[in-house]
């Protein structure tokens, strides 16, 4: 009963995300600057994004650099290598990045996870903070309950609530003050490494995301045609994809094995299996295209630029911190978006083989007549 319950939940999570996506403003620059009003939910995508407006709806921001000092009156994601928060969030924040600095007013839970996180002396947090990372300062006027999980962790300033710690160095400075229940666990290397693959279990790490992204972006770029054909192979035949992915799945390693049993067909071993292993990591990016599809399928500005797959990627990620949806979507994942990669790969050569001989055949007959 307890599953079936947290399968609702996750479900109807997921239709609102879709739903708060579905009909929201987007912007897409190498430079973006968002000042004045603005109402509705909205998103941007950019290499440097600046907020000083006021943002009335949710906000979801991915770019390299980051530096938000506006006002949020709704939930604030914010995804990138480098993240300054300043201004008002009025409700939850979630960042997520390399380099995360917090000198701005939360009146929401912060949630933090990255690698190096400072919580200013000048911050005002009155929601509760949970953060993941490797270094931490926490520092300013907290007041509802702390949870961290890091690896260095420095205490600073006023918490007024309970504090949990979990690190490999905790130092507590003089000038903290700590009015609620104070719990501080020291991690030995060995247990640091067990919660560490505990915490990985859980899903992919954010490392992880980034690199995928990347790579989805480039493959975007390079060969648009094969990864929107992907996508729809998905979407179109589900069931014949799942029965390729899974023959490409048994079949290739059976290959490999064959190969290895003569000494000059081992480098080719490698090679395939190489291969097979990338191609079972590009499952994920036709996934991700159509889940950003499905979403912004009724927004013509949203099917521009790079929206969609990023807007997907997003959404499988937070997907694949779920345990109830984990083990599901990574089997669709390397089932079903392995076949596509793959059925998509070699329809394409098919295609390029049949039209070469109907060219040549063709300019034959021409010569013919003119003669």
């Amino acid at each position: 009963m307890e599953v079936i319950m947290n399968k609702i939940k996750v479900s109807l999570a997921m239709v609102l995300i879709g739903t708060m996506l579905q009909g929201m403003e987007f912007k897409a620059a190498d430079k973006i600057n968002l000042d004045g009003v603005f109402t509705d939910d909205l998103a941007a995508l950019g290499g440097e994004i600046s907020v000083k407006g006021e943002i009335g709806g949710n906000l979801f921001l991915m770019g390299g650099e980051i530096d938000f000092q506006g006002e949020a009156r709704n939930s604030v994601y914010l995804f990138g290598g480098e993240l300054v928060l300043g201004g008002l969030s009025w409700k939850n924040t979630y960042l997520f990045g390399g380099d995360v600095v917090v000198i701005g007013k939360v009146h929401g839970d912060l949630n933090i996870f990255a690698g190096s996180i400072t919580v200013d002396k000048d911050a005002e947090i009155y929601g509760m903070v949970r953060i993941r990372a490797g270094d931490v300062i926490l520092d300013g006027q907290i007041e509802g309950p702390v949870n961290v999980k890091a690896g260095n962790v420095i205490l600073r300033g006023v918490i007024n609530n309970d504090v949990s710690i979990d690190g490999k160095n905790i130092i507590r400075e003089s000038g903290s003050l700590i009015t609620g229940k104070y719990t501080a666990d020291e991690l030995d290397d060995d247990r640091t490494f067990r919660d560490m693959n505990r915490h990985h279990r859980r899903g992919f790490s954010l490392a992880f995301f980034i690199s995928s992204l990347l790579i989805g972006l480039l493959w975007h770029r390079l060969f648009p045609e094969t990864l929107a054909r992907s996508g729809v192979l998905i979407q179109a035949k589900t069931v014949s994809m799942t029965l390729w992915g899974m023959l490409y799945v048994i079949a290739i390693p059976i290959v490999a094995v064959i190969l290895m049993v003569g000494l000059v067909t081992i480098p080719v071993s490698v090679l395939l299996l190489a291969i097979y292993a990338f191609s079972i990591f590009l499952g994920q990016f036709p996934l991700a295209l159509l889940i950003g599809n499905l979403i912004g399928r009724n927004s013509e500005a949203f099917s521009k630029n790079y929206l969609p797959l990023v807007t997907g990627m997003i959404i499988l990620y937070i997907a694949l911190k779920i345990p109830v949806l984990n083990a599901f979507i990574i089997g669709f994942w390397i089932i079903s978006g392995f076949g596509s990669v793959c059925f998509a790969i070699v329809n394409e050569r098919k295609q390029r083989r049949s039209h070469t001989p109907g060219i040549s055949a063709n300019s034959e007959k021409t010569e013919q007549n003119k003669g």
